[in-house]
């Protein structure tokens, strides 16, 4: 009998990846080699290697895939301008940003399966499976979640203390956490009851805006074709400039919402989430489209961007329909260049000044231009209620 593929593993730290590796190299005998992508949370991966190595895996690969999650994911659905829902895409982002490193990474060294331990009642089983699927064909996926039988939390518990895996604080506690530059999201046990309040210290990344400094905060943002590129008119990388948004906005309490979500495969979720710079930079990057974009393109951009955020949640990121709206998004940029005044005082965001040498916006609304407005509105009006009149004359006929 042959020796078992090998399998290059999507590995996070939490206790269904830490089953899942145990299960494939022990139950089914594949070397396991765990793959962590830094997403921003460079400070515990080192921890987790070694939680990957007492698992089970036989080494570990770690990648900084922070300048590839932003540019390529994130920004280009910031200028979109599409969510979920209320909800800023942070996880499903992130998924397609690990989904693109691990089908490169096997490709390279010659993995033919990949795995993940997304569980199998969620989401990004979804996300992880269409996005290698679309990228490699010939790629094998392993979900152990799925083949390994059902267990609730406290029954995964024991299983680990029966087999002495290694032990976190974190798995004791019924909330799962996903946290990179983008945001951080929960989904919390404990609040089961839409009706009840999160405690005060469940939010992780932005203090409570009640505690929040109480003298405001205004930043300058600016932006060259859709893309922020400085904050304050110091330029940035797009990397140190999410750093830099995430630092401030957290200090503010911006970005927190309690969400109750509709799911991919049905049923609605309450969810936490603290996503300090993609409040900041949506807000300044929806101010200045307001200011260079026509009325129909804003009006037609926004329709598009809640069938795109759709298409994110949903594990379409790799479909040709996300691909071509893409395109469409990025023609959209090309006067979205500017600078932004926002205003951060506990927990809210406002907009203070909009500059752009492409504005739309008529500075002096001159007596010139609204004497032009009015003549040219008396055919239009003309025109408009013309047609209501013949409407209102058909309906005596009914």
């Amino acid at each position: 009998m042959g020796a078992m593929k090998r399998v290059l593993f999507a590995f996070s730290g939490g206790i269904d990846d830490v089953l899942g590796v145990h299960w494939l190299s022990k139950n089914q005998g594949h070397p396991v080699v765990a793959m962590l992508a830094d997403l921003g949370q460079s400070d515990r991966l080192d921890s987790l290697g070694e939680l990957a190595l007492e698992s089970g895996a036989q080494s570990t690969i770690i990648v900084d895939l922070r300048r590839e999650f932003i540019e390529q994911f994130a920004f280009p659905t910031l200028i979109s301008g599409a969510r979920y829902e209320d909800y800023f895409l942070s996880t499903p982002l992130a998924r397609y940003a690990i989904a693109t490193e691990l089908v490169r990474l096997a490709r390279e060294q010659g993995f033919e399966i990949v795995g993940h331990g997304a569980s199998g009642g969620g989401n990004d089983q979804l996300r992880f499976e269409a996005s290698v699927a679309a990228l490699d064909p010939n790629l094998d996926i392993v979900a152990p979640q799925r083949n390994m039988p059902y267990m609730d939390l406290p029954e995964k518990r024991e299983r680990i203390a029966r087999l002495s895996l290694p032990e976190r604080k974190e798995f004791d506690r019924l909330i799962s956490v996903d946290q990179n530059l983008w945001g951080c999201g929960q989904v919390h046990g404990g609040l089961s009851d839409p009706w009840e309040s999160p405690p005060d210290d469940t939010y992780l990344v932005t203090c409570n805006p009640l505690e929040a400094p109480d003298e405001p905060c205004d930043v300058v943002i600016e932006f060259e074709r859709g893309l922020p590129v400085a904050v304050d008119t110091v330029r940035m990388t797009p990397v140190d400039l999410v750093i830099h948004l995430l630092k401030l906005g957290s200090e503010h309490g911006i970005g927190r919402l309690d969400h109750v979500e509709n799911r991919v495969l049905g049923g609605k979720l309450r969810e936490l989430y603290e996503a300090p710079v993609a409040q900041l930079l949506y807000t300044a990057h929806g101010a200045l489209e307001e200011l260079t974009q026509p009325r129909d393109l804003l009006r037609l951009k926004r329709n598009l961007a809640d069938e795109y955020g759709r298409l994110i949640y949903e594990g379409h990121w790799f479909g040709e329909l996300r691909e071509a709206l893409d395109h469409f998004f990025r023609a959209t940029q090309n006067f979205v260049s500017g600078r932004i005044r926002l205003r951060l005082y506990k927990g809210s965001v406002t907009v203070r000044g909009r500059e752009s040498n492409f504005g739309l916006y008529e500075r002096d609304g001159g007596e010139g231009s609204d004497r032009a407005r009015r003549e040219a509105a008396v055919g239009f009006v003309d025109a408009i209620t013309r047609q209501r009149k013949a409407e209102a004359n058909r309906r005596r006929h009914r």
